[in-house]
């Protein structure tokens, strides 16, 4: 979810476009947001346009939560992946990445905007 909502712009969603990003059914969705609300992980806030609408955002804590994590991920990722692939292995890499991609038209492409350079 930090991440569903690091990529958004503004840095927020509304509870219905965060369900749709997740995948989740509304139910699922809105018991994540409460738990990561009491984990003061993200607010909820009225939206400014509709009374109806509720906005989640990340808190200071949330989004130092995702550089940390995103930091992890990538150090492991280093780490477990410092030597390049072998020139044999390059096609079905390219052949899984396609796959990937061929999936998820909305999958984003580098540059990533991550908080950080590489």
């Amino acid at each position: 979810m930090l991440y569903n909502l690091h990529s958004e712009p503004s840095r927020s969603l509304s509870i219905s476009a965060l369900t749709r990003t997740l995948l989740y059914s509304s139910g699922s969705a809105s018991n994540l947001v409460t738990s990561m609300v009491k984990s003061n992980l993200v607010e909820r806030e009225p939206s400014q346009t509709d009374g109806r609408v509720t906005i989640i955002r990340p808190t200071e804590a949330g989004a130092v939560t995702f550089d940390a994590a995103t930091t992890l991920v990538l150090d492991t990722v280093r780490e477990e992946f410092t030597g390049e692939p072998a020139e044999s292995e390059l096609p079905a890499v390219a052949a899984f990445l396609s796959r990937v991609r061929s999936k998820d038209p909305n999958l984003r492409r580098p540059p990533y905007d991550l908080p950080f350079d590489l």
